[in-house]
Order: structure tokens, then sequence, then C-alpha cells
């Protein structure tokens, strides 16, 4: 047999190239699927979760009795903590707004930690209506959490509004709503935080450089008038003591 019998043809190249590029362009063979089999301990811990969830489904808030609770001060602890994982996540907006109306008259509570709870610019205008100075007011709060609600422009500007007329709060947090705030509102809770002295802390996302320098410009105003006023005040109680003696 000659050399030339022996080197493939023209279209035996063509075939085999044609072969090579059908064999690259098939999609590969896909493993066949697992059956996952649950063990007994990952089925026990299952049913575990699942009666736990059971439990959390069937608790479910007494409106009308808890905001007695509040509004009489049968709350033993000074923290009130709701969020995703309570049943006012799950309250239609008025119901929710009913709850916190409640706080208006409470004397024991200090701290209150609403975030994730589904708050919106309602709920968020019954908050500073009932931390505004005056009839009907709560003067015993001292920290609010709001963050990662659905408080928008609205709700903004009623905490803003709320800001001058307030001598309780420390730490206000609205960081992370879930709605757009207007560059309006942001400037405007800056313009009346200059009105108040006692905020210490406030977390709230702006997008205005001037805005965030402004805010903390205020919040460092306070604290170096809380260090005066607690200068002042161990003065005072220093004096009689030496007089004492």
């Amino acid at each position: 047999m000659s050399n030339e019998a022996a080197q493939p043809s023209v279209r035996e190249h063509v075939s085999l190239f044609e072969h090579m590029r059908d064999e690259a362009a098939r999609p590969p063979l896909l493993a066949a699927p697992t059956l996952l089999v649950r063990t007994p301990r990952i089925r026990e811990g299952g049913e575990i979760v699942d009666s736990v969830l059971q439990r959390v489904r069937a608790t479910r808030i007494d409106l009308d009795a808890e905001s007695e609770r509040i509004a009489h001060d049968l709350v033993d602890e000074p923290s009130y903590i709701a969020n995703s994982h309570t049943e006012i996540n799950g309250m239609a907006s008025e119901e929710r707004c009913s709850l916190l109306r409640a706080f208006a008259t409470n004397t024991t509570i200090r701290t209150l930690e609403l975030a994730n709870a589904g708050l919106d610019c309602a709920a968020a205008t019954v908050l500073a209506q009932l931390l505004t100075a005056g009839p009907g007011a709560n003067l015993t709060l001292t920290a609010l959490n709001v963050e990662n609600n659905r408080i928008g422009t609205n709700g903004i500007i009623a905490l803003a509004h709320m800001l001058p007329h307030n001598r309780t709060l420390r730490e206000l947090k609205i960081y992370e709503q879930r709605l757009a705030i207007s560059s309006a509102a942001e400037r405007l809770f800056a313009e009346q935080l200059e009105r108040n002295t006692t905020l210490l802390n406030v977390t709230l996302r702006c997008r205005q450089l001037h805005v965030r320098m402004q805010i903390e410009n205020w919040l460092m105003r306070n604290g170096e008038l809380r260090r005066q006023r607690r200068l002042t005040d161990a003065e005072r109680d220093h004096r009689p003591a030496e007089r004492a003696q």
C-alpha cells in the first residue's frame, strides 16, 4: 500500500472536524438526581421547628389587653421590643397605631425597640405626637429604634417637627427605611435638630453631605452640653457637703 493511500482524504478530515464540533456543542450530561434521605435526627429536628412555628402562629396579641398593659404600667421590663418576630408586624396600620398610642401614658418603659416591625408613616406620626411635650406626651422614653421599616418622607417630617419639643430622648434610630426620603425632609430634620439639646445619638441615612455634617455637629454640641450640665450638678452637690463640714 502506498503512502498516499494511507493518508486520510480531505473528505475524511472534514468529517472528523464536523464530528468534533458537534461533540463540543452538545450540552454536558447531567448527573443523575440523588435522593435526600432524612435521617431520624434531621427528621426529629424538623418536627421540633414545625412545632415551634405552630405555637408562634397560634400566639396572637390581644390588642385591647396589650394596650391596657402598656398604658397602665403593667410591663415589668424597662424595654419593650417588637419586631418581625412578633404579632405587631402583621397588624393593620390602624391597629398598630392604636397600640402605639398606649405608650403616651406609660411611665416605666424607657427603651422602645420597633426595628423591622412594619411601621409606616402613620405609625411614625403617632410616635412623634406622643413624644412631643404637652398634654398626653410620653416623658419617660429615652431611646427609640424604628430602623428597617417603611417610614417615608411624611414620617420623617413628623419626627423632625417633634425634635424641638422633646427633652427626654437620648437616642433616635431611623436608619435603613424601605421608602425613599426626600432631600427636603433630610434638611428639615437637621434644621429641627438644631433646636434640640438632649439627643446624643441619631441614625439616619442622608444623601446630602452637608446635612450629615450638620447632624453630627448638633449631636456633638449636645454631648458637650450634657457634660457641662453634669459638671454643674456635681459642683452643686459638692457645695452643701463643704458647708456641712
